[in-house]
Formats: structure tokens, sequence, C-alpha cells
């Protein structure tokens, strides 16, 4: 056995992880919100059991599949993914929208301001 040949600190004793821990953190809570059981998530994500398990355990990565199956079962992949909802990105994406309006506005003028679509 190779790995008796290593000093005992180049093992590592913590659980390995595939899969980013904050995305299995969203993972466990959508699917925690979802109050199914993991064999009825597989069912309807079309995979097996062992895998929604080893999803929540970081143990695989989110395969696109699955994450279309989720998107299509209207769970919010891109919070999932990267923490901030679809509406959060939007919303956000409206007052910068705004914001630069403004200095648009400022800088031209108000008289010019007629030729802007609100």
């Amino acid at each position: 056995m190779i790995y008796k040949v290593f000093p005992k600190r180049f093992i590592s004793e913590e659980k390995r992880s595939v899969e980013d821990p904050d995305i299995v953190k969203r993972l466990r809570q959508t699917f925690r919100e979802s109050a199914m059981k993991q064999q009825q998530l597989a069912d309807i994500l079309g995979c097996s059991r062992s895998y929604i398990g080893n999803l929540m355990s970081g143990r695989a990565l989110l395969s696109g599949r699955v994450m279309k199956m989720l998107l299509e079962q209207g769970y919010d992949i891109h919070w999932i993914l990267s923490g901030k909802s679809e509406t959060e990105t939007i919303t956000t994406l409206r007052n910068k929208l705004e914001a630069v309006k403004e200095l648009l506005y400022e800088a031209i003028g108000k008289g010019e301001q007629k030729h802007f679509k609100q």
C-alpha cells in the first residue's frame, strides 16, 4: 500500500468535494425547501437516487442535463450557481441603466432629453 509510505501530514482526512461548496450548500437548501425525498427528486430529474445523494454531499458535479431539468421544474439555476437570483440581477442591471441614463441626461442637457426613449 503506497499511501503508508507518505507521512500522515500529506494525507488529507477531509472529505473530498468535487463541486463548489457554495453550490452544494445552495443545492441542499433548494432540495430541502422542496420537502421531497431523494428518490422523488431523482425520479423528477431523471437520475439515480445515489447521484442526488452525491450532489448533496459534493461528491458529484451538477451536470448540464440536471441543470436543465431543474430549470424546467422551476428551480432558480442562476441562484444555485451564483448565489444571486435572476430577479436580483435584473433589478441591479435596471438600476445601473437608470443611473447611466441620468448621467447622459445631465451631460447632454435637459433640452435634448426628448430624444431618449423612457
